[in-house]
């Protein structure tokens, strides 16, 4: 059975009070990790197994020696990215759920807090700010002028006259659609700013320079 091992290249990390940040340069993603969490990636150093590290989480936070809630903790940094090597489950052993764990923490009087969990955030980037980028007005008038007008349906009025109605209910249309497109950018141009400057936090909490 594989010893789980942590990723730590390219890994920066700073203690705080109650968790642990890691910011995974070469992904360019930020993790928070609750106490459990930053024990077992401390851990989990390919020599330990799942059961010695449930030993060192119960000597050191006073956890139940019990290896699903390692086994909970490997998940949360698997699905961050942050391990080079996960173990096996053993024969008739299920990856416990959440709910499972906490139940167990709390007939053991521990805090739920202490449930193994992994917080990230991808940093931002240009693209997404522009993710939103609104059409062009002549390019959303031009798609709908290009759409077919059935005479059929206007056997009073020549065709110049229901050219031109159609031409002018396409023109406001594509104003109003162009208004609607320009205001989301907006939005994304702000969520944008917003999440930069949480995620400078972050690195400034680390001590490196803003994204």
């Amino acid at each position: 059975m594989n010893n789980p091992r942590a990723l730590r290249s390219n890994i920066f990390t700073e203690s705080l009070a109650d968790e642990t940040i890691l910011y995974d340069k070469a992904a360019h993603k930020a993790h928070s990790l609750n106490k459990t969490v930053a024990m077992v990636w401390e851990s989990a150093d390919g020599q330990k197994s799942v059961g010695e590290i449930a030993g060192v989480l119960h000597r050191n936070l006073g956890l139940p020696e019990d290896r699903s809630i390692v086994l909970l903790a490997l998940e949360e940094l698997q699905t961050a990215g942050l391990l080079e090597t996960t173990p096996e489950v053993g024969e008739g052993e299920e990856r416990p759920s959440r709910r499972q764990v906490a139940r167990r923490l709390a007939l053991a009087g521990a805090s739920v807090g202490l449930v193994p969990l992994v917080a990230s955030v991808l940093a931002p980037t240009p693209a997404m700010a522009s993710s939103m980028t609104s059409l062009t007005y002549t390019q959303i008038v031009s798609e709908e002028t290009t759409t077919s007008i059935d005479m059929a349906e206007h056997p009073l009025k020549d065709t110049q006259a229901v050219i031109n109605e159609y031409d002018a209910g396409a023109t406001l249309g594509g104003e109003g659609e162009v208004a609607a497109l320009q205001g989301q950018n907006a939005v994304a141009q702000v969520d944008f700013a917003s999440a930069q400057s949480d995620f400078n936090s972050v690195l400034k909490a680390l001590g490196l320079p803003p994204f």
